[in-house]
């Protein structure tokens, strides 16, 4: 079920650094996971997050081997996929996630300086800032579809090295426009 990577999972440099007193931290995610897999706590307390210094992305090893994270990202939790058929709703209809009155009150009562989102894209107020701070639906088309681009080159799990290499490419490209 699990196994240990000792190259990036994305540029696969072995320039692999363990994060320090980085503990592992339990969200609905790995709630849900555990509950698929039947998996205790304990399960995780080996699994470490590391750092590439080549492309500085985070990944944690062990992790799950190709099997079992294919059934994790494609098929077992739908949340994650829920925030990505906001993206597609709001590109394709111009139809925002419904949180009430929550944008209206925040905007009229904060200056949002700066916003992220983790662990659950698109299921927040993100959509909503970018509505309001382009207007022009022609340039938000562009820009949707640019990051749509950007972010679907970087999905790159159970790919081969070929098809990964030609992606960092093409990432780089999506993001210069």
């Amino acid at each position: 079920m699990f196994t240990t990577y000792k190259n990036c999972s994305y540029c696969k440099s072995t320039n692999l650094i363990k994060d320090k007193d980085q503990e592992f931290k339990f969200n609905f995610y790995l709630d849900a996971i555990m509950s698929h897999f039947n998996l205790l706590k304990k399960d995780f307390s080996k699994m470490k997050v590391f750092s590439c210094k080549n492309c500085f992305i985070k990944q944690n090893s062990p992790w799950f081997d190709k099997e079992h994270a294919v059934k994790i990202y494609s098929n077992a939790y739908s949340q994650h996929n829920k925030g990505w058929s906001n993206l597609i709703n709001f590109k394709n209809r111009g139809i925002l996630p419904d949180h009430g009155d929550l944008f209206s009150l925040l905007i009229k009562n904060i200056k949002v300086k700066n916003y992220a989102e983790f662990n659950s894209p698109f299921m927040g107020l993100l959509l909503n800032i970018f509505e309001s701070e382009l207007k022009e639906k022609k340039v938000r088309k562009v820009y949707i579809d640019h990051s749509i681009n950007y972010l679907s080159a970087r999905q790159l799990a159970g790919y081969s090295m070929n098809k990964k290499q030609k992606s960092i490419s093409s990432t780089k490209k999506i993001l210069n426009k």
